[in-house]
């Protein structure tokens, strides 16, 4: 494989007159592909891919139970196809995917294989691991990963070290078993006293303590090659109500968002987040629409987009959750995503709806192709940064003995405690 400046490995897809595509690694003979990025290669791709490829790469699936209900472990035959057919962007692991280090390895690898035969390359394989509460890795008690403090007792450290080892430790584990994306940390505020739904899973109240944390979670994460997608935007806030369950709205106007639960956010995209996450919360008195912000055109395309200049990767919240479906089906919610600016669409456990209706949008004039080749390009960007574009490099066997030798490692353990010791203690 060649490497080209930065470190990147870049594959290069060649078309034919014909319109068909395959992938190729250009061997450097040419001045302008020596010279190439992942960005300069998404931007090649991009427009030349077919309509339902490019809507596949914005979808991320979840592959969550059997056809009879048990525990997804490994594929069945009509995943395969599913994945053939859909080439999706990523996929998204729950605790149901968790058995063991071998069965989740081995899982992401024929995720990722049977659906390599996209010119987009390999989809990314997504987690949400917080620490605390939300820990899939230890969902089925058969991965002896290590066990992260809460982010509130982190917070409580006050020292932002903890936060970035917790960090290095979460993306170091995850990355061995052939992870690349972790939806954490939370960037919410939530004080410690209070009884909100984000509860424990926030640093804290204060915007700029908060902001601290989560930084130094993501640069820690990001050292051991996972990259971050910092939830809930635009703030879940000190609220008891569940946006899983039901419509949430805030009150706060944009001065106060500003200065408050966005801090976090603008810090994190700072220190190098690769997405937020926009939840299904309303803020009326920023967008008097009173659409959530995963589908808020003023909340995604103006505020985050043009007033905060983030461009990574904007991804919803799960579709099928009460917050959205409440207001509008997941088909429609999905094509109002992708006008209001969305990048990557969390779907139900049928995808094929979901791309069908975005695929439709754009046929009939709803969506304009340029908009979803523009969130096309920032996907395969960070692919080719993940290394996706190209070939896995090691074999199963290899790769798992590698995760073995990582997972739950004492000195990982020893190293949290010593940072939260030197710190006065949780």
């Amino acid at each position: 494989m060649k490497v080209v400046s930065g470190g990147i490995a870049v594959i290069v897809l060649l078309f034919s007159a014909c319109g068909q595509g395959k992938s190729a690694l250009y061997d450097g003979s040419a001045e302008r592909y020596r010279a190439a990025t992942a960005a300069e290669a998404a931007a090649y791709t991009a427009p030349r891919m077919d309509l339902e490829q490019l809507v596949g790469q914005m979808l991320i699936l979840q592959l969550r139970y059997t056809r009879t209900g048990g525990p997804k472990r490994s594929l069945e035959p009509e995943d395969r196809a599913l994945l053939r057919q859909i080439g999706p962007g990523g996929v998204v692991f729950f605790g149901e995917n968790m058995g063991n280090i071998p069965q989740v390895v081995t899982l992401g690898r024929d995720i990722q294989e049977a659906a390599q035969g996209s010119v987009a390359g390999r989809p990314f394989i997504a987690i949400d691991q917080e620490g605390g509460l939300v820990s899939r890795l230890h969902s089925s008690g058969g991965i002896p990963a290590t066990r992260i403090p809460s982010a509130r007792s982190i917070g409580r450290t006050g020292d932002y070290r903890v936060a970035e080892g917790a960090g290095e430790i979460t993306g170091r584990e995850l990355s061995s078993l052939g992870i690349q994306l972790n939806f954490a940390p939370v960037a919410d505020l939530s004080a410690w006293q209070t009884d909100s739904f984000i509860g424990s899973r926030s640093y804290g109240g204060d915007p700029e303590t908060t902001a601290g944390f989560v930084a130094a979670f993501i640069q820690g994460q990001r050292s051991q090659g996972v990259w971050s997608v910092i939830k809930h935007y635009p703030g879940h806030g000190d609220t008891t109500q569940d946006s899983h369950h039901q419509v949430v709205e805030f009150e706060a106007d944009i001065g106060e968002l500003m200065d408050g639960a966005l801090v976090p956010f603008i810090r994190g995209i700072d220190a190098g987040a690769a997405g937020i996450m926009a939840a299904h919360i309303a803020y009326p008195r920023v967008d008097e629409t009173g659409l959530p912000a995963s589908v808020s055109p003023v909340l995604l395309g103006g505020l985050l987009r043009e007033r905060l200049g983030f461009d990574g990767l904007i991804v919803t919240d799960a579709l099928e959750m009460r917050g959205l479906s409440r207001v509008m089906s997941p088909e429609q919610a999905a094509v109002q995503a992708v006008l209001a600016g969305a990048d990557c669409i969390l779907t139900t456990e049928d995808p094929l709806p979901t791309r069908d209706a975005i695929v439709a949008a754009v046929r009939t004039g709803v969506i304009s192709r340029d908009r979803i080749v523009q969130s096309v390009r920032r996907i395969l960007g960070m692919k080719g940064e993940m290394g996706l574009l190209g070939g896995i490099g090691i074999t199963l066997e290899e790769a798992v003995t590698k995760a073995e030798g990582i997972i739950g490692r004492p000195e990982h353990k020893m190293r949290l405690e010593s940072l939260i010791s030197g710190a006065g203690g949780i």
